[in-house]
């Protein structure tokens, strides 16, 4: 309170001099005292896809991101995808190649990090203005229009806001489904059933886009919205989860290599249907943690391998097979994949592998050398954050739950290499667990290989 009493005592000191001691002038009533200007709470910033985002996001001062670029400062999240500066939680603490300062909205964000709930890893990006990034804010960053975005994820119309003037850079569903107000969490649940249809809508693009073939097993991080947003904001019209629109995107990109002849009419509206038909099975709103990840893994599995082999045949017979999926085919596709677990872990990170073995057949997994085989391996997808001598992984040991004893059998060879044998007479999805530890024994984690058996 020292500053108070200077205060006074430099007030009486001036009554006493006008006074001239005579009484003769009375004092001005005295100036209130100023109130201290307070500390700004933290501002905080939010990654989210279908769960929240578990990693870090850098602050770029203009509004162009440069990810290889060091002109940008860094936050890291706790587990629940929030960033602010002091947040014992986080990651780790401010860093980067400049010194963090809060500079609240006036930034453009880069999120990297790990889908909570799916452990599936992206790149987010959000423009200028953004508190938050997610899979819905890194389009708005190409396409630059709210009214052109919510019309393409059709927040309009089909699925549509109740608060039509939702801002996607500040509304984040991950913090309005706690709160008190109904029309926030049903907005909530509708954003977040967006960020989910949109990352299955972007895998549909990156491999008409890249054309096949493309392995649906080498994806890491969620491919870049940046074309499909060039789209859109040439189209400010679009609505993407409808057939039309679906097909009018996919039409969109030609094939590059020479020779290849384009992909048949048919073979684009079967691949527009089906991704249509996905996006529905979805539904408006997601209210359900594990429903949001099954969706999330079972496009990485399920919708990105259709696709793929639909592309690579290219035939009338493929596009056959495509339009008569159902959507009780989709929702039992889906089903191996409700029961994912959720990451508790801030450090290491083991990305679920999606592993296709033929039936009866017997396939060897290396662990972390690709050169042995050539197949993808179990932690080439894993990493760590802000860990020195983070790799290489050990490989400790393989599980098998009990109930997939009839399924297939895993076994953890000398090499660390993992042979999966299918079991005859048995076709559809099972997988195992393994356990790994970084080089200097610590942080470890349990990762989860799906296999599909066809």
């Amino acid at each position: 309170m020292r500053w108070k009493q200077t205060l006074a005592i430099a007030a009486l000191a001036w009554v006493t001099a006008c006074s001239g001691g005579s009484g003769s002038v009375t004092a001005p009533s005295p100036t209130p005292s100023p109130t201290p200007t307070p500390t700004p709470a933290a501002s905080r910033y939010q990654l989210e896809a279908g769960g929240p985002l578990i990693g870090n996001v850098r602050f770029y001062e203009s509004a162009i991101i440069e990810p290889a670029s060091s002109n940008y400062s860094a936050l890291g999240t706790d587990l629940n995808g929030i960033a602010y500066f002091g947040n014992g939680d986080a990651l780790a603490a401010a860093f980067g190649p400049k010194a963090f300062v809060d500079r609240g909205l006036d930034n453009s964000l880069l999120g990297i990090g790990v889908d909570r709930f799916s452990g599936l890893p992206m790149n987010l990006w959000a423009p200028y203005g953004s508190s938050v990034a997610s899979l819905v804010t890194s389009l708005l960053y190409t396409v630059d229009n709210q009214a052109a975005v919510k019309r393409a994820l059709q927040l309009d119309t089909s699925f549509a806001f109740v608060n039509p003037n939702r801002d996607l850079r500040t509304f984040s569903w991950a913090r309005a489904l706690g709160s008190a107000n109904a029309d926030d969490v049903a907005d909530a649940r509708r954003l977040r059933a967006a960020n989910v249809r949109l990352f299955a809508y972007l895998h549909a693009v990156e491999l008409v886009r890249y054309e096949p073939p493309v392995s649906y097993t080498e994806t890491q991080f969620t491919p870049s919205p940046a074309d499909l947003g060039k789209v859109v904001k040439a189209n400010p019209g679009i609505e993407l989860f409808t057939e039309a629109g679906a097909a009018a995107v996919l039409r969109t990109y030609p094939r590059y290599s020479v020779g290849n002849p384009p992909f048949r009419d048919d073979v684009i509206a079967a691949a527009a249907h089906f991704l249509t038909l996905y996006s529905e099975s979805i539904g408006p709103a997601i209210t359900d943690d594990a429903v949001a990840a099954s969706y999330m893994l079972a496009t990485r599995a399920y919708l990105r391998r259709t696709l793929l082999e639909l592309f690579i045949a290219n035939s009338p017979a493929a596009a056959a097979r495509v339009m008569a999926i159902s959507a009780a085919d989709i929702s039992q596709a889906v089903a191996p994949y409700l029961d994912y677990p959720t990451l508790s872990t801030n450090a290491l990170f083991p990305v679920p592998d999606f592993l296709v073995v033929p039936a009866g057949g017997t396939v060897t997994i290396p662990f972390d050398d690709p050169r042995s085989t050539g197949l993808p391996t179990l932690a080439g997808n894993d990493f760590t954050f802000f860990l020195d001598g983070g790799q290489p992984l050990k490989l400790d040991r393989v599980t098998l739950p009990a109930r997939f004893d009839s399924a297939i059998s895993v076994t953890m060879q000398a090499d660390q290499s993992v042979v999966i044998q299918a079991k005859p007479g048995f076709t559809g999805v099972a997988w195992f667990e393994y356990d790994e530890t970084s080089a200097r024994g610590k942080p470890s984690a349990t990762g989860r290989a799906y296999v599909t058996v066809r």
